[in-house]
C-alpha cells in the first residue's frame, strides 16, 4: 500500500458504509470497490443534531433524519430510536396524541 497510506472504512446515515484509500503522497482519498450499496435513495434527506435536556441538565444530543423541508409543525409522524444505558428500544411517535406526562405534542405508542 505504500508509506503514510491508510486503508479506512466510512459510512453515514444517509450513506451506506465504503472503504476508503488515502493516498499521503498525493493527499487524496479514493473509494475502493469494497462498499455497500442501498437499496434506497437518501438524496432528499438530511440530518441535523438537536439537543434535549435531561432532569439533570446533562445535553444529551440528539441526531434527526429527515425529508428537506420538512415542515416544523407537530404534524410529522416521527420514528424513535432511542439507546440509553439499559439497552435500546424503537418507539414509534405520533403526533396529536396524548402522551402519560400529559404532553399532546406526541405520544408514545
Amino acid at each position: 500500500m505504500g508509506a503514510g497510506n491508510v486503508l479506512f472504512h466510512l459510512g453515514t446515515y444517509l450513506q451506506p458504509g465504503a472503504w476508503y484509500r488515502f493516498d499521503a503522497a498525493k493527499g487524496e482519498s479514493t473509494r475502493t470497490a469494497l462498499l455497500q450499496v442501498a437499496p434506497f435513495n437518501f438524496d432528499d434527506a438530511e440530518v441535523v443534531r438537536e439537543f434535549a435536556v435531561s432532569k439533570d441538565g446533562t445535553r444529551v444530543p440528539l441526531n434527526i433524519i429527515r425529508r428537506k423541508g420538512t415542515k416544523l409543525d407537530g404534524n410529522n409522524p416521527t420514528c424513535f430510536m432511542v439507546t440509553a444505558a439499559t439497552g435500546s428500544t424503537n418507539r414509534r411517535i405520533l403526533p396529536g396524541r396524548r402522551h402519560a406526562s400529559g404532553s399532546t405534542r406526541a405520544a408514545f405508542t
